[in-house]
């Protein structure tokens, strides 16, 4: 009884805090555009290079961005981290997740590597990811094209040829 109760507990806090950090349903496919930054096109391209890789290697990538209206640049990182988490990209056993978050009207981006990857890619080369291949091409307006050579780079850091 008493643990049917702190179930019931746990069960309406977590809906709260999902509530209040406004996390949205969990996305049908790879690639999640709430900023509306992408075009159909590049979001469908983004899809089928992600469910290839998945085939590929069993890694899963979910890419999600997010406006200003839907977060704040204070709690950015830790809204990516609790979507990540509540999403659940990657195999739950393995926790081989990455999933990137992205708000180009808030000038933040984040990458949350599950913890099956960290063995592989460390914080310092996701961050030398960010730093040479994404944030550049964003900086110039070009979403896409950053996202796309983030995937390819962490695709090369992970063991994996690029062929696609």
């Amino acid at each position: 009884m008493a643990r049917s109760l702190l179930l019931i507990l746990l069960s309406a806090f977590t809906l709260s805090v999902n509530a209040q950090l406004g996390i949205p349903e969990k996305a049908r496919s790879w690639t999640t555009d709430l900023e509306h930054i992408l075009t159909v096109e590049q979001t469908n391209y983004l899809d089928s290079v992600l469910s290839y890789f998945e085939k590929e290697s069993g890694v899963q990538i979910g890419i999600l961005t997010l406006d200003s209206t839907q977060s704040t640049p204070e709690i950015f990182d830790s809204l990516v981290l609790a979507i990540a988490n509540r999403w659940g990209v990657g195999d739950p056993v393995k926790q081989n997740g990455i999933f990137i978050g992205l708000s180009a009207s808030l000038r933040k981006i984040r990458i949350c590597n599950g913890q099956g990857i960290t063995g592989i890619i460390t914080d310092e080369e996701t961050a030398d990811i960010l730093q040479k291949q994404m944030i550049p091409a964003f900086k110039m307006g070009e979403y896409f094209q950053g996202l796309l050579l983030g995937i390819h780079y962490i695709k090369i850091e992970l063991g994996f040829a690029d062929d696609h």
